[in-house]
């Protein structure tokens, strides 16, 4: 029949699906849409070009000259946005050579875990660090895998079952900012690449929606992709878990929102029985808070800064942040009912006016408060934190393939090494053919015709 998949077995316990599903096996791998492969050959297509040589449509670029002016962190906007005073930028300079110091050859020794950083983390980092400062912070150098990000994105061209999505998903993210607005920009491409990447390398989550604009940020300040994608999996360590808020059933944020609630019961009692009098559902306004990380929810520049705090102190932070800005929207909360009630909730942190320094020091004041009452995050289990890497492929028969779990991410195993070929690939290669052969940290370009040159 012409709608059903074509199917191949590459494993014993791995079936591929080209078509319409994705079928894998009963080890936590999942089920889904996957990518025709004519829609395939079309989005690597596109990526592979770039602005200049993809195919792109009238509504895939929209235009921006309604948007006049752009602020000192790349967004464009109608009107002139605030200006940062002239004392502000003499304060972030001072700032800025400190950090400097912080984040050189004593970081290990005298400020990884000092009070000091925590102390100047919820200050603000100086945005001119913050990409640096990150990395510190999420240890990426000591995490990084030879190789491993090219192999997934290698694989991703022809296995991933998400890359209609992600495509999807990439040409919607933060296109108000001057390095996304335009249809296929280099940094549309590095969001395609980490991730399509990481929907080859985590076996228990793929792809999620809420994964495009954490990592369209990330992208922002980190040096180079691969450092966005080791940052993406960083924050599914043991520290962060937010891998399983990422999952299909999306258990994590259940369980947050559940602790919310409790939170919100012992700590602001007012506004917790006025939300169950007129039944306002905690996933109306939790949902881009928990999920998204308050992207969209509060101004940009205290978005950031709550991230800050997040990569230090780890998700507690949402959860104390969730409950803070219910409670500097108290007043008005309580003085509303029923559907303006709801309408504001959606919107409370966009029309709040917040003094960001004031913000930041009473969040770490509750995140205190909460880490000695030992109730800043909830006591549920932990699920294992499994992931897909490419390894011991040789010892395997040469028509399966075998997928490794590695338990924690904090240092994944390495590959093995791979034998090297000549540029000989087409998209009628097998599986293992195109794992073994591939040359050490490199990736195809798929041309129209379904070739694929290995560069």
């Amino acid at each position: 029949m012409a709608n059903r998949a074509e199917k191949r077995m590459v494993s014993p316990t791995l079936s591929i699906s080209y078509g319409q599903d994705i079928t894998l096996d009963n080890q936590g791998l999942r089920k889904g849409n996957y990518t025709t492969p004519e829609r395939r050959r079309e989005i690597l297509f596109n990526y592979d070009h770039g602005r200049e040589g993809a195919v792109i449509e009238a509504w895939e670029d929209p235009n921006f000259d309604v948007y006049t002016h752009t602020d000192r962190h790349g967004f464009m906007h109608k009107r002139v946005p605030p200006t940062t005073s002239a004392k502000l930028q003499q304060i972030e300079r001072e700032r800025a050579q400190k950090w400097n110091k912080m984040i050189g050859t004593e970081w290990e020794t005298k400020y990884r875990n000092s009070d000091k950083l925590r102390r100047r983390i919820y200050k603000g980092i100086p945005n001119s660090l913050r990409g640096p400062v990150w990395s510190k912070i999420l240890a990426l150098d000591s995490i990084k895998s030879k190789d491993i990000y090219e192999r997934a994105k290698f694989l991703a061209r022809e296995y991933s079952p998400d890359l209609m999505q992600i495509d999807v998903d990439v040409m919607r993210t933060l296109r108000e900012h001057v390095h996304f607005r335009e249809r296929y920009s280099s940094k549309q491409q590095a969001l395609f690449h980490v991730l399509s990447a990481y929907s080859m390398f985590n076996k228990r989550i793929g792809y999620c929606q809420g994964m495009a604009s954490v990592t369209g940020l990330l992208l922002m300040y980190l040096r180079e992709e691969e450092e966005a994608f080791w940052a993406l999996i960083s924050l599914t360590n043991t520290k962060y878990e937010m891998h399983e808020m990422y999952t299909e059933n999306m258990s994590k944020f259940h369980i947050f929102t559940g602790h919310h609630c409790l939170l919100r019961e012992r700590l602001i009692p007012k506004i917790d029985a006025h939300f169950k009098k007129w039944e306002v559902p905690e996933t109306m306004y939790l949902a881009k808070m928990l999920v998204q990380m308050f992207f969209g929810v509060l101004p940009y520049e205290l978005v950031l800064r709550i991230w800050d705090a997040v990569f230090l102190d780890g998700p507690g932070v949402i959860m104390a942040a969730s409950i803070l800005i219910l409670k500097m929207n108290k007043k008005t909360l309580l003085s509303l009912e029923s559907n303006e009630l709801l309408e504001y909730i959606t919107v409370m942190g966009e029309t709040t006016k917040l003094d960001h320094d004031k913000f930041m020091q009473d969040l770490m004041l509750l995140v205190d408060e909460l880490i000695k009452e030992n109730i800043l995050l909830p006591t549920e289990p932990k699920p294992p934190n499994t992931y897909q890497l490419f390894q011991d492929f040789k010892a395997l028969h040469p028509d399966s393939l075998q997928i490794g779990i590695v338990q924690g991410p904090e240092k994944p195993m390495k590959p093995p090494k791979f034998a090297k070929k000549k540029n000989s690939y087409s998209k009628n290669d097998t599986v293992p053919d195109l794992i073994y052969n591939l040359p050490s940290m490199t990736y195809g370009s798929l041309e129209r015709d379904g070739t694929l040159v290995v560069s």
